[in-house]
């Protein structure tokens, strides 16, 4: 399976961009579409999105660094 059909799937199964909608929401306090998620995705370093390709978009270690980076930019 390639890159593509993965983020396809992981954004197609609402218990997993739930999961990361109310990680989303805990940084900026904003409700986003799962279009508006997939977006925030892809501006996540390559690095923390290997996490969720790995484990899923509800996986804890990619939704604690995901906020991390996130909260981060947010200062800047």
């Amino acid at each position: 399976m390639n890159l593509t059909n993965n983020i396809d799937e992981m954004f197609n199964d609402p218990s997993e961009w739930h999961s990361f909608h109310d990680c989303i929401y805990e940084v900026n306090n904003q409700s986003l579409s799962c279009e508006r998620l997939r977006s925030v995705f892809d501006s996540l370093p390559n690095n923390i999105q290997s996490i969720a390709y790995a484990w899923g978009l509800s996986d804890s270690v990619f939704r604690d660094e995901a906020s991390v980076f996130l909260r981060k930019e947010n200062k800047k």
